[in-house]
């Protein structure tokens, strides 16, 4: 799957809540080890895990809201590629992922791409993100991993990121079912 996709290493999960807490967990390490970001790198918005609202296909008010002010301070920036909550939001604005991705790059803030209900042919690509040729830090995808059969989703990263924790500080809570062994 990694050479497939061309990451280092691979994170097998069960869900997409538990892939994406994974991405934020790992992400926060790599904050503070690497960007050295201290203590309060997830602290501002509706919920502890948000920098806030911006509008939804806006990177001008991504840079502006969020990074311009807390660049420094900010550790990623998840995205789904097309919304699939209350309906379907996809980008109005060819290159939107693109100039995401630049952003994050522009102030060293980690890019996670939830691809859990895009990914793997989908909407006729390998992952949405391939379609503006976009290659995020986290990769997050898996809905049609076994179609259907089980449950299963990957959280595919690079070593610099996936090296900042050892393997037993992240695992799955659902792993070790009788179903998966």
């Amino acid at each position: 799957m990694t050479n497939l996709f061309g990451y280092d290493k691979l994170l097998p999960m069960n869900s997409g809540v538990e892939s994406c807490e994974s991405g934020l967990k790992l992400a926060q390490r790599w904050a503070y080890d690497v960007k050295q970001i201290l203590g309060k790198i997830i602290s501002r918005g509706l919920i502890k895990h948000t920098l806030g609202i911006y509008p939804y296909n806006d990177p001008g008010a991504l840079e502006q809201i969020v990074l311009s002010t807390n660049g420094s301070n900010v550790a990623a920036f998840m995205v789904e590629p097309i919304q699939g909550e209350a309906g379907i939001k996809v980008a109005k604005d060819g290159g939107y992922s693109r100039k995401v991705a630049e952003i994050c790059q522009r102030y060293n803030v980690l890019l996670i791409v939830d691809d859990v209900q895009t990914g793997l042919g989908r909407i006729g690509k390998r992952l949405c993100s391939d379609s503006e040729n976009v290659r995020p830090d986290f990769l997050i995808f898996g809905k049609a991993l076994l179609g259907g059969c089980y449950l299963i989703l990957a959280l595919l990263c690079y070593d610099p990121i996936m090296l900042n924790i050892k393997p037993d500080q992240q695992s799955t809570t659902f792993g070790c079912n009788a179903l998966a062994c």
